[in-house]
C-alpha cells in the first residue's frame, strides 16, 4: 500500500468506494437507463427530436473540460459530493414537478451537469485505488461488476414497479427520479466517509487544460468510442421503443438480462486486459464492435422495412444482440487503463479523463441529431453501420499504444 497506513484502511476505503459505485448505478438505473421511455411516454418525441435531445443533454460533457480545471481547489471526492447534491436536486425537480417539455429540458441539463462532473471523478478515484493493487485490470473489472449489480437491482425495480403501476411517466409524480435522487444523497454521505482517506490523490492544476500530444491515441480512442457509445446508449434501445413499440417494463427486462450477464463478464474483461495486454485488448474491442453493430444494422433494417417478422425466435435473438451490444460499455476502462499507462504525471489523469469525456460528448452533441436524421431518412441500419465502421480507429490505434507504463511523478 503506497498511500495507506494499513491494508485494513485500504480495504475499508475500497469497500466504501464500491458502495458509492453501487449507488450511482442505482441513480443511472432510475434515470439515464430509462430516459428513452420517459421521452416517449411523457412527451411522445419523434426520431429527430430524440436525436436533438442529446445535444443539450450531453453539452456539459464538453463544458467540463473547461470548468473542471477551474475547480482544482476541490479534491476529486469533494467535487463528486457537490455533483451528487446537484443531481439530487435535478432529479427531485423532474420527479415532483410535471412540466412542459422545455422546462423539463432545463432540469435535464442540471442533471447532466451533475453526472458529467461526477464521471471523471469516479474514474480517477477508481484508477487511483486500482493502482494500489497488483492487478489493475482485474480491480477495474471488479468495480464495473459492482455497477452491474446495481443496474440489475434498479432494472428489477423498474420492471416490477412499472408492471404494477407504481411507476408511471404520465403521472404527476415520477417516482423513478425520486428514487434516483435518494440514491444520490446516500452516496453523498458515503463519499464523506472516505474523503480524508483519499486526500493523497494529486490535485488538478488550477486553470490548466490538459491537452498533450502524448495522449493523442487516447483522444482517438475516445473519439471513436464516443460515437459508438452514443449509438449504443440511444439507438440500440430506440430500436425496441420505436420500431417494436416496447414500453419501460420491456426495457427493464433488457437491462436485467444485460446486468446479470455483465456481473460475470466484467471481472473477466479485467482479467482479459491483464492477460492480453492493452494492444491486443483494443484490437479485440474493434473486432467486437465491427461484428455486433453490423448485425444490429441488418436486424433494425428488417424491422423497419417489415421484412423481418417478430417471431419469438427473432425477439430472443434481438434481445441477445442488445445484450452483446450493451457489453461494449466495459471497453471504456480499456481506454482509461491505456491513458493511465501513457501518463507520466499523476496530476494529468483526472484532467485528461475530463478532456476525453469532452471529446466523447462533443461527438454526442454534434452527431446525435445527425443520427436521428439518418435514422428517419436513410433507415436505422445507417446508424448502426456507422458505429461498426468506427472500429477502424481501434485497429489504427492499437499498434501505437505503449508496451509498458512510464515512471510516475506525483
Amino acid at each position: 500500500m503506497k498511500h495507506f497506513q494499513s491494508e485494513e484502511q485500504f480495504r475499508r476505503t475500497f469497500r466504501i468506494f464500491l458502495a458509492c459505485v453501487f449507488c450511482y448505478g442505482i441513480v443511472e438505473g432510475f434515470s439515464l437507463n430509462i430516459f428513452s421511455n420517459f421521452f416517449k411516454d411523457a412527451y411522445n418525441v419523434s426520431d429527430q427530436v430524440r436525436g436533438w435531445i442529446e445535444t443539450p443533454r450531453e453539452s456539459p460533457g464538453v463544458f467540463c473540460m473547461f470548468y473542471l480545471p477551474a475547480l482544482a481547489a476541490f479534491s476529486d471526492v469533494r467535487l463528486s459530493r457537490y455533483a451528487l447534491i446537484l443531481g439530487a436536486i435535478a432529479l427531485s425537480l423532474m420527479g415532483f414537478l410535471p412540466t412542459p417539455f422545455w422546462t423539463m429540458m432545463v432540469f435535464l441539463l442540471m442533471f447532466s451537469f451533475s453526472s458529467h462532473t461526477y464521471y471523471p471523478m469516479e474514474g480517477s478515484i477508481g484508477l487511483a485505488l486500482a493502482g494500489e493493487t497488483d492487478n489493475v485490470g482485474q480491480t477495474l473489472g471488479r468495480i464495473r461488476s459492482v455497477a452491474q449489480v446495481s443496474y440489475f437491482v434498479a432494472a428489477t425495480c423498474v420492471l416490477v414497479f412499472f408492471r404494477n403501476g407504481f411507476f408511471d411517466f404520465t403521472a404527476n409524480i415520477r417516482r423513478p427520479f425520486i428514487f434516483g435522487a435518494a440514491a444520490c444523497l446516500i452516496e453523498f454521505v458515503l463519499f464523506g466517509l472516505i474523503e480524508k482517506d483519499m486526500n493523497w490523490m494529486p490535485r488538478r492544476e488550477k486553470g490548466k487544460l490538459v491537452v498533450k500530444k502524448e495522449f493523442t491515441n487516447y483522444y482517438l480512442l475516445t473519439f471513436a468510442y464516443g460515437i459508438q457509445k452514443r449509438i449504443r446508449m440511444v439507438f440500440a434501445l430506440w430500436m425496441f421503443t420505436q420500431l417494436l413499440s416496447k414500453k419501460a417494463d420491456f426495457t427493464a427486462i433488457l437491462l436485467i438480462i444485460s446486468a446479470i450477464i455483465g456481473i460475470f463478464v466484467s471481472p473477466q474483461m479485467g482479467k482479459l486486459l491483464d492477460r492480453m495486454g492493452q494492444k491486443r485488448a483494443i484490437i479485440f474491442e474493434g473486432v467486437y464492435m465491427l461484428v455486433i453493430f453490423t448485425v444490429y444494422g441488418f436486424v433494425a433494417k428488417g424491422f423497419a422495412e417489415g421484412s423481418l417478422l417478430l417471431t419469438n425466435m427473432v425477439l430472443y435473438f434481438s434481445i441477445g444482440l442488445f445484450v452483446l451490444a450493451d457489453l461494449t460499455k466495459f471497453f471504456e476502462f480499456f481506454h482509461n487503463f491505456a491513458m493511465r499507462r501513457m501518463a507520466k504525471d499523476e496530476q494529468d489523469i483526472a484532467a485528461t479523463l475530463s478532456v476525453g469525456q469532452a471529446i466523447d460528448h462533443l461527438m454526442a452533441i454534434s452527431l446525435s441529431p445527425v443520427f436521428g436524421i439518418m435514422w428517419a431518412h436513410f433507415g436505422p441500419q445507417s446508424v448502426f453501420w456507422t458505429c461498426a465502421a468506427m472500429s477502424v480507429v481501434q485497429f489504427f490505434v492499437a499498434p501505437r499504444l505503449p508496451e509498458s507504463e512510464p515512471p510516475k511523478t506525483a
